[in-house]
């Protein structure tokens, strides 16, 4: 790859992120993360779905849920502006599943791929 290549596609991920900071869009972030997530990496994908979720559901986040894998089973753990816990659990295994939980209230249950799509444009 050469070195005018390399430095246009950091250019462009750089300026990906620049926008995203400055217009405070959390649905260019989960978009964005939707990208991430097509490099095979179940944490961001789950990351990304959830985020979807929330900013769908107006969840008051203050804490986004950061994620972990461990043996292929992702564990994500936010707060909302109100301290109520957020968490999102994937077991291992396909197709990709997720369920999110504010407090006690289950908000989701269900595949990731469809929202990962729906973030990015394409119709289910």
């Amino acid at each position: 790859m050469s070195a005018r290549l390399r430095r246009s596609g950091v250019i462009v991920a750089v300026g990906v992120i620049a926008v995203a900071a400055l217009s405070g869009c959390g649905r260019l972030m989960s978009q964005v993360g939707a990208l991430t997530a097509v490099g095979g990496d179940r944490a961001a994908a789950v990351g990304a779905a959830a985020d979807d979720i929330l900013i769908r559901e107006r969840v008051q986040v203050m804490q986004w849920p950061q994620c972990s894998e461990t043996k292929k089973a992702v564990s994500c753990t936010g707060a909302t502006l109100d301290g109520v816990a957020i968490t999102v659990e994937s077991p291992s295994g396909s197709p990709l599943t997720m369920t999110i939980t504010v407090g006690t209230r289950e908000l989701f249950r269900g595949d990731v791929q469809p929202i990962l799509d729906e973030a990015a444009g394409q119709k289910p």
